[in-house]
């Protein structure tokens, strides 16, 4: 996507660094992903043409949200069949590696566990939570399953914070697209729609395996592309600022560019 970038401006800078990029990405998820992890290699592919839009993009969250839903109702079914493909890639593929990787789908049952709790169980819905000592304790006792950041998070807060929580993330993800929205027409928003698609599967998963975000070297990728994502919305910004410096400085209008600010959706850029 570097490479991309650059031949679209019609500048060889960042060529080879752009397969650079590439292989140590490619290099981290080897070394840090397993099991269904790996489709986020794929994914931005996918996810492109739908950030590239703003109804796509909530078609995607709302879709992503009902499936949800749809998992804890229906957790049982889904969970035997995770556990008969499993026992038929493990009788298909014996002991080697890939027969290996396939075995450590059971642990999805774990994940599957905890979502039908989220829907059939009423211990887990309380208005302030458990506290981590309570909850953790609970989950030893077999009073309740959790294996998931949204079961967690619930079990040791309770639901009224839960609320708050996904309002900031709402706010969060639509400050975030609608700044890469803005760059819709530019050479470097397909670069932005392919960090987004990237950072969007790593977090999903990371609600599941809730450990995404703590192993290096995905997390140093997580927080990276975030940034760039800032970078490129304030760049843009900062260009635009620039653009209107020129046109009011031939009308005789005067600014202060060392003083003007550009903001990204995770902060400011200052000029200068």
């Amino acid at each position: 996507m570097v490479r991309s970038h650059y031949r679209g401006l019609g500048s060889p800078k960042w060529q080879v660094t752009g397969v650079v990029f590439w292989i140590i990405f490619v290099a981290g998820c080897v070394a840090s992903l397993t099991r269904f992890a790996n489709v986020n290699w794929i994914l931005p592919l996918v996810l492109m043409p739908l950030f590239a839009s703003a109804r796509a993009t909530l078609f995607l969250y709302s879709g992503t949200a009902i499936s949800f839903g749809l998992a804890c109702v229906y957790a049982k079914p889904l969970k035997e069949i995770v556990t008969s493909a499993t026992l038929w890639a493990m009788d298909a593929f014996g002991g080697s590696a890939l027969g290996e990787q396939f075995a450590r789908f059971w642990t999805l049952g774990a994940r599957l566990d905890g979502m039908y709790e989220l829907a059939h169980n009423g211990k887990m819905w309380t208005l302030f939570g458990y506290g981590p000592t309570v909850a953790e304790q609970m989950k030893k006792n077999g009073d309740v399953a959790s294996h998931d950041v949204i079961s967690g998070m619930l079990l040791e807060i309770g639901w009224l914070p839960m609320i708050g929580v996904g309002i900031l993330a709402i706010l969060c993800l639509k400050a975030v697209h609608g700044s890469v929205l803005k760059l819709r027409g530019k050479a470097i928003f397909p670069m932005c729609l392919w960090m987004l698609a990237t950072v969007f599967g790593l977090l999903v998963h990371n609600v599941f395996a809730g450990n995404v975000t703590a192993t290096f070297p995905v997390n140093f990728f997580v927080w990276f592309i975030m940034g760039s994502i800032n970078a490129c919305v304030a760049w843009d910004a900062r260009k635009r600022g620039q653009s209107a410096l020129h046109t009011d400085e031939s009308s005789g209008v005067p600014m202060q560019l060392q003083q003007a600010r550009w903001p990204g959706p995770f902060g400011d850029a200052r000029a200068g």
